[in-house]
């Protein structure tokens, strides 16, 4: 009887141990799995958004941005426009975060509005309506995190702006 009751303690301890190890081995599996590519999270930002689920668009996002340019090209209007729907996306995930809208929580979609910004202009120019809706959105951005001084100046610069068809290059 000892014998059996030690035998069966043993076996138990062995199937522990190897579902450990299997369990354990799924884990350092699925976290030595191949990283995703660019489209592939780009692919699912999208799908994030069209599901409101702007946090996660916006993580999704973030992680894909050190591949964006490689993919997009340097400067190109699809870079911009990658920028300008990840600082959205970053926006949108911070006005339902809920609470009051700080400028450090606004940092993140601020340095998208402004690489945006930079390749808009290099590459359509400043009178572009892309372009201009980039520096309202940025504004918009700067008002309400209180930062009137800088939304303000953001504002008084669109003044008068010839705003050129989007279809002009």
């Amino acid at each position: 009887m000892i014998y059996k009751n030690l035998h069966e303690n043993t076996m138990k301890k062995h199937l522990l141990l190897i579902l450990g190890l299997f369990f354990s081995l799924n884990i350092l599996v699925g976290f030595s799995a191949k990283a995703q590519t660019f489209p592939e999270l780009y692919n699912a930002m999208v799908e994030a958004a069209k599901a409101k689920d702007y946090a996660k668009a916006a993580a999704l996002g973030e992680k894909a941005e050190p591949d964006a340019e490689k993919t997009l090209g340097k400067d190109t209007e699809k870079l911009g426009s990658f920028y300008y729907n990840l600082a959205g996306f970053q926006t949108q995930a911070m006005a339902s975060a809920g609470g009051t809208a700080t400028i450090t929580n606004a940092l993140k979609p601020e340095k998208s509005y402004l690489k945006t910004l930079a390749i808009r202009k290099k590459v359509l120019g400043d009178k572009h309506a892309d372009y201009v809706k980039t520096l309202d959105k940025l504004a918009t951005l700067y008002n309400a995190t209180g930062q009137k001084a800088k939304a303000e100046a953001l504002y008084k610069s669109l003044e008068g702006v010839p705003v050129k068809n989007p279809k002009e290059k």
